[in-house]
Order: C-alpha cells, then structure tokens, then sequence
C-alpha cells in the first residue's frame, strides 16, 4: 500500500512540473510572436511584467 502511495506522489510531482515547463514555453513562444510582428522587445517584457503586477495587487477592504 505504501509503495503505490508514493508512485502516485512522484506521477503527481512529474506531471506538476511537466505542466510548469509548458507554461514557461507557451509564455515564451507568444513573447517571440509578439517581438516578430514588430513589437520591441522590451514593450513585450514590459507589458508581462506590468500584467503580472496589476493581477497581484488587490486593494485590501479596510
């Protein structure tokens, strides 16, 4: 019983990072998509960055 519980945790941990490295690669095909029609590159980077940030902050109800 053990041993399949572990097998499940390692699938699970395979899969987790599989999914992560896919992320990483989908985000960086668009950013090249997006610097071939025209874009600078550093206005790619800046709008990824400023996206990321505007989803993290939330105003906090006082």
């Amino acid at each position: 019983m053990n041993t399949s519980n572990s097998r499940f945790l390692i699938d699970f941990i395979i899969l987790y990072s599989t999914l992560k490295v896919q992320r990483a690669f989908v985000k960086l095909v668009g950013w090249e998509q997006l610097t071939t029609q025209g874009v600078p590159r550093w206005q790619v980077h800046k709008r990824v960055a400023g996206g990321s940030q505007r989803r993290g902050s939330v105003a906090s109800p006082v």
